[in-house]
């Protein structure tokens, strides 16, 4: 598997999901809250990316045989749960 497999294919696993959740919800919260300008925050949030694949690789290997796959429909729910948990969490503790 070559790099830009790795990087850009997207598996639909447990793991990565979980790991997207975790990159998603810090993409979002932490411009926010550093009041990062729109470079540095477009900067922040490819490092965000990748280290959401590096997190997914470590989850991967931590489950290993029991890594199951989920239904596509799951990020639809993360697209709208994550945003809300990062307004609440800025509004309940700023």
């Amino acid at each position: 598997m070559n790099l830009v497999d790795w990087l850009f294919k997207t598996r639909n696993t447990l793991t990565e999901f979980i790991a997207v959740c975790i990159g998603f919800f810090f993409a979002i919260l932490i411009p926010n809250l550093l009041d990062l300008s729109r470079v540095q925050t477009v900067l922040f949030i490819v490092m965000v990316f990748l280290l959401t694949r590096a997190l997914e690789w470590i989850f991967a290997k931590a489950a290993g045989e029991r890594d199951r796959s989920i239904p596509f429909f799951y990020y639809y729910g993360m697209i709208i749960f994550i945003p809300a948990l990062v307004y609440l969490s800025v509004v309940f503790f700023k």
